[in-house]
C-alpha cells in the first residue's frame, strides 16, 4: 500500500521501484542516487528540499513517474548536488530545482503540469558515436604463444552531447572455430591514449572486466561496469589467452547496438560502426605438389577446378592441408575492394593463409585488375578462379562480373560447397563468355569488377585469394592466350 516517511535526513541511496504512493513530510537527503522506476508515485514535503547526489528517474510512457508536493500548488525544492543520471516520462508540478548544482533539470518525454523551476521539458535525445580508431584497427594476434596484455579489437567513441556514461558495453564474436571462452582471460577495457592500438603502462582501464561466452559460432564480450565518456577517445580491448589451435578464428565486433550509455538527456541514441578485426591461426605445411600451367596442360592429381558446376584448366599446389592458388602471370590479382566482406583485401594480399571472409550473406566487390588488352583484338572467354573454403563443410559463393563499373552484372556462377580445406575453384574459362559480348574498354579498371555474393550456411565463408585472366586474340585469328598483358 502507500507508504509515508516523515524524515529521511540522511541516507545514501533511495530507490522507489512500487506504484503505490511514496509520501515524505520531510526533508529528504540521499548521499549518492534517488531513482525510482516506471509507474511510481512520489509526494515530496511542500516547502522542505529533497537533496540527492544523483537523480535517476526513469518511467514510461505507459507508466511516467509522478512528482508532486503535499499542498497543491505550493512549491517543494530540488537540489541535485552531483548530476542528473536520466530523467525520463515523468509528470512534475509543484517543484522547484533553482538550487541545483547542475543548474537545470532536463525531464524527456516528460509532462510539465504547472508551477516548476528550473525544469527543461524536451523530446531531445542525446547520442554517441562509434567509429574507426584513429590507428584503424588492430592485427591478427593468434599464432602459437600463449599471450598477455594482446590487443584484441579496437574502436573510437565520440559524446555528442556532452559527458556521457557507458553502463555497458558487448563486443560481438563471430565465426568462432576451436575456440573456448575458458582460453581467454583478464579482458579489459583501456583508453588508448597514444593511440596506438596497442596496451601501454601509461593507457587507463576503465569499467569492470569483460566477460566471454562462446556458443557455437557466435559470442559476446560484455562490460557491464560503468564508464564516463567525456571526449572523443580511442580505445582497446586487451587481454590474455593460451596460444589457439592451427585452423582457429575469431572475429571481434562492436556494433551500434552494443553501446548503451546515458548523458543529462537520458538514454542515448548510438550511431556508426567499426571495422571487424578476425583473428586467425591458420598455418598451412610445405610438401609436395607442382605446378601446372595454365592453358590447356593437364591438372595435378587432386585438383579439383569448377566452371558452373564442369572442370576446366586451372593451377594450384595441393600440399595435403590445402590448395593454393599460385602466382601464374597470366591471371591478375585486383588492388581494390567494396562492400561488406571482413578484412575483404586479405583475398590480394598474396599472403596464404589471410582470409577475407563472410558470415551473413553479404556481397564484395573487387576491382583494378590492370588489364591492358589491345583495342582490336576479339574476347572469346573470362576465367575467375578462387581459393577458398568455409569454416565447416557448408555453403558456396556466386560470382558475377561488371562491365559498366557496377551498373550492369551478368548472370551467376556458383561454386560447389565449400570444404574445410583450401580449394581452388576456377569459374568460366578459354571459351565462356559469360553469357555477353566483350570489348576491350570494358576490362578498364574504371568498368571492370567481379562481384562474390556469399551463401554461408551457419558457417564462415573464406576466400584467401582471387584471380581473374581474359582470353582474347586478334581479329580473324585463333583462339589465344592473352590475359595479363
Amino acid at each position: 500500500g502507500d507508504k509515508i516517511f516523515n524524515d529521511i535526513s540522511s541516507t545514501t541511496n533511495l530507490t522507489i521501484n512500487t506504484t503505490a504512493t511514496t509520501t515524505f513530510t520531510d526533508t529528504l537527503d540521499v548521499r549518492e542516487i534517488l531513482s525510482a522506476s516506471a509507474g511510481a508515485k512520489l509526494v515530496m514535503a511542500a516547502g522542505a528540499t529533497t537533496t540527492v547526489g544523483t537523480l535517476e528517474i526513469l518511467g514510461t510512457n505507459n507508466a511516467p513517474v509522478s512528482l508532486r508536493s503535499t499542498i497543491d500548488d505550493t512549491q517543494w525544492y530540488l537540489d541535485i548536488a552531483g548530476e542528473q543520471l536520466a530523467v525520463e516520462y515523468v509528470n512534475v508540478k509543484d517543484s522547484n530545482a533553482s538550487s541545483s548544482q547542475t543548474g537545470e533539470v532536463i525531464a524527456i518525454n516528460s509532462i510539465d503540469t504547472g508551477n516548476n523551476n528550473n525544469w527543461v521539458f524536451s523530446n531531445v535525445v542525446g547520442s554517441s558515436t562509434i567509429a574507426d580508431h584513429d590507428n584503424t584497427q588492430v592485427n591478427n594476434a593468434f599464432n602459437f604463444q600463449n599471450k598477455t596484455n594482446e590487443a584484441l579489437f579496437a574502436f573510437k567513441l565520440t559524446p555528442e552531447n556532452g559527458t556521457a556514461t557507458v553502463t555497458d558495453l558487448t563486443i560481438t564474436l563471430s565465426g568462432s572455430r576451436k575456440i573456448d571462452a575458458i582460453d581467454f582471460s583478464n579482458l579489459r577495457l583501456f583508453r588508448d591514449l597514444d593511440s596506438d592500438t596497442a596496451y601501454d603502462v601509461t593507457d587507463e582501464q576503465i569499467g569492470s572486466s569483460g566477460v566471454m561466452t562462446i556458443s557455437g559460432q557466435q559470442g559476446t564480450i560484455v562490460f557491464s561496469g560503468d564508464f564516463l565518456a567525456t571526449t572523443s577517445q580511442n580505445y582497446v580491448l586487451i587481454g590474455d589467452w593460451n596460444a589457439p589451435e592451427n585452423g582457429s578464428f575469431l572475429t571481434f565486433e562492436l556494433l551500434s547496438g552494443g553501446v548503451i550509455s546515458t548523458d543529462r538527456y537520458g538514454s542515448q541514441e548510438i550511431f556508426g560502426s567499426v571495422n571487424r578485426i578476425q583473428h586467425n591461426r591458420n598455418n598451412k605445411g610445405g610438401g609436395g605438389g607442382t605446378r601446372a600451367a595454365i592453358g590447356g596442360e593437364d591438372i595435378p592429381p587432386g585438383r579439383t577446378v569448377e566452371t558452373g558446376g564442369t572442370q576446366a584448366g586451372g593451377d594450384a599446389i595441393d600440399n595435403g592441408t590445402g590448395e593454393e592458388i599460385g602466382n601464374d602471370p597470366s591471371f591478375r590479382w585486383p588492388s581494390a575492394n567494396i562492400d561488406s566482406w571482413f578484412t575483404a583485401a586479405n583475398a590480394y594480399d598474396q599472403v596464404n593463409g589471410t582470409y577475407a571472409t563472410d558470415s551473413l550473406g553479404s556481397i564484395e566487390r573487387y576491382s583494378n585488375y590492370g588489364f591492358s588488352v589491345p583495342g582490336t583484338n576479339q574476347i572469346i572467354g573470362v576465367e575467375v578462379k578462387l581459393e577458398l573454403s568455409g569454416t565447416t563443410a557448408a555453403g558456396n559463393v556466386d560470382v558475377q562480373l561488371s562491365w559498366d563499373g557496377g551498373t550492369s552484372w551478368t548472370a551467376a556462377k556458383t561454386t560447389a560447397t565449400l570444404t574445410t580445406s583450401d580449394r581452388v575453384v576456377s569459374l568460366g574459362g578459354p571459351s565462356d563468355d559469360w553469357g555477353r559480348g566483350w570489348s576491350a574498354a570494358n576490362f578498364s579498371n574504371t568498368n571492370f569488377a567481379v562481384r562474390l555474393s556469399g551463401n554461408p550456411s551457419a558457417n564462415t565463408i573464406r576466400l584467401d585469394a582471387i584471380q581473374v585472366r581474359v582470353y582474347h586474340q586478334a581479329t580473324g585469328g585463333g583462339a589465344g592466350g592473352g590475359g595479363a598483358i
